[in-house]
Parts: C-alpha cells; structure tokens; sequence
C-alpha cells in the first residue's frame, strides 16, 4: 500500500476524543439513598467502560472508547463526594421547586 493512503492519527485527531467535562452544579447535592445508590452505580459501570477500553490494542481505538468514561467516571465520582444524603419525605403535602 501506498504511504500516501496510509491513515496517520494526528494531533488534531487526537485531540477529537477528548470530551468537555460535564457540567457540575456548584449547589447542594441533595440526595435519597436510592438517589445515591444510583450515582454509586453509574460511577461503577462508569470504571468498568474504562476498564475494558484500557485493554484494547489499538491505541487510537482506545482513546476513542475511553472518552465517554473518563469523562463519566470524574463527572459520578465528584457527584457521590459531594452527595448530602436525605431521608426520603414521609409527606407529600408540600413541595418546593428551587427552594434553599
């Protein structure tokens, strides 16, 4: 094959995979336990992804998997440290949207 037909993984191209990081709230992170056992399991299977995309061979493909779990893995992990857990309401009498 021609060198000239053969594909070479630039900067730019690398650059590609990189993901913005998700947006985190910078209020309280209020939560049930159900809440928190959800975030527990994202964040899990968040590390699996990345986990499975760190044994593939090919360095660009794995930089491709990984994206999308590196990015979750910082995004679950920040949101189960700061996650203020609060016992789930006996009454559904009230509700407030927005309230601090």
């Amino acid at each position: 094959m021609s060198v000239a037909f053969a594909k070479e993984e630039s900067a730019e191209a690398a650059s590609e995979t990189i993901l913005p990081a998700r947006p985190i709230s910078d209020r309280i992170n209020l939560v049930t336990e159900a809440g928190l056992k959800m975030l527990h399991d994202e964040l899990v299977r968040a590390r699996q992804a990345l986990e499975a995309a760190s044994v593939l061979e090919d360095v660009n493909e794995r930089r491709r998997q990984s994206a999308v779990p590196v990015r979750d893995v910082t995004y679950y992990a920040e949101r189960v440290r700061t996650a203020q857990l609060m016992p789930v309401p006996t009454s559904n009498d009230a509700i407030a949207f927005g309230h601090t």
